[in-house]
């Protein structure tokens, strides 16, 4: 069983899912697991954008994707 791993307003939400799970984490630490690819490419890309001032495209952050 994998843990789903979401960030809302600086709060830690985890869920138990079953699906296979995509995991992105910034330089910084920040990490964003979820069994969406399209969650996790938009939250990657609002946290760069909003912390760092970076623009991430979609093919950056799915370079820097695994499998959680």
């Amino acid at each position: 069983m994998s843990v789903n791993t979401r960030f809302v307003s600086g709060a830690r939400i985890s869920l138990a899912m079953s699906k296979a799970m995509q995991q992105a984490t910034c330089s910084c630490g920040f990490s964003v697991t979820s069994e969406n690819r399209n969650e996790v490419v938009k939250v990657i890309q609002e946290h760069a954008h909003d912390e760092h001032g970076n623009a991430m495209t979609r093919d950056d952050v799915l370079a820097m994707m695994k499998q959680a």
